[in-house]
């Protein structure tokens, strides 16, 4: 059988990994393994939905799937997010949690929406200082504008 090259922990999530994976090849990621044309070998892989989704023939795992994505993307901790889905399927499904859920769509879409725009401001501003604006990292690597003349 063909050496196995990328290991996953199927008990552990995505993010919980030894090696943190990633879903797509990008060259900023670094590689973890070479191999020769021709040479065989395998993955592990896990799914799309990171282990929410289960083999035991109940539909629960796809209706809470969409849930369990928007509170991780909403940043909640994995332990917070196992509790929610617990409890939305112990209440039966997530139709009390509708509203709530809506409301929070389109806070973040206000947010998201404000941001683009002050980032359009920002453009804006860069655009009327011209050329005389040069960029410096900040020690933490995070970009810090310096105009020309001024101190750093």
């Amino acid at each position: 059988m063909p050496e196995v090259l990328f290991s996953i922990d199927q008990s552990r999530s995505f993010y919980d990994q030894a090696v943190p994976p990633h879903n797509r090849w990008h060259p900023d990621i670094p590689s973890v393994a070479t191999v020769k044309p021709g040479e065989s070998f395998r993955v592990h892989c896990r799914e799309w939905f990171d282990g929410e989704i289960h083999n035991d023939d109940s539909a629960d795992d796809i209706r809470d799937a969409e849930l369990a994505h928007l509170l991780r993307r909403g940043g909640y901790p994995l332990e917070h997010i196992a509790t929610v889905v617990q409890q939305v399927r112990t209440a039966g499904g997530a139709e009390a949690l509708a509203p709530a859920l809506e409301d929070w769509r389109r806070r973040l879409t206000r947010r998201g929406l404000a941001m683009l725009e002050a980032a359009a401001q920002l453009g804006r501003y860069m655009d009327m200082l011209g050329p005389s604006i040069r960029w410096h990292g900040n020690a933490d690597g995070s970009p810090r504008a310096n105009v020309s003349g001024a101190n750093p």
